[in-house]
């Protein structure tokens, strides 16, 4: 099971997604919008937020995933994920967005 297609599964019914050893995933409904003398609209969607937290432990992900090595799977996924942006290289989140290292050290969702 691919840790990512899990965790955007997961954004159709949680708000908050921990994984473990990278950081905590959060959502917002951005509400729908129309401009008024364009006479357009924007409709409702969910903007997704990270947060960099190493040691944060939640088992959602783990449960989700259905397999008994989740827990080695998202450790590996993490691990890959941390040496690639240290290289300085985006990491894509499929249909969720791309993770960077700032030049500040930190992890960004983009």
């Amino acid at each position: 099971m691919d840790v990512v297609f899990t965790l955007g599964k997961l954004f159709f019914s949680h708000d908050r997604v921990v994984m473990n050893g990278l950081g905590v995933f959060t959502t917002e409904t951005e509400k729908v919008y129309v401009h008024p003398v364009e006479h357009s609209f924007s409709p409702e969607f969910k903007k997704i937020k990270f947060q960099a937290n190493k040691n944060i432990n939640d088992s959602l992900l783990a449960e989700s995933m259905g397999v008994d090595n989740a827990d080695e799977l998202i450790a590996e996924f993490v691990e890959n994920t941390q040496a690639v942006l240290k290289e300085g290289n985006k990491v894509q989140l499929k249909n969720i967005g791309f993770l960077y290292l700032h030049q500040t050290g930190e992890i960004i969702l983009e």
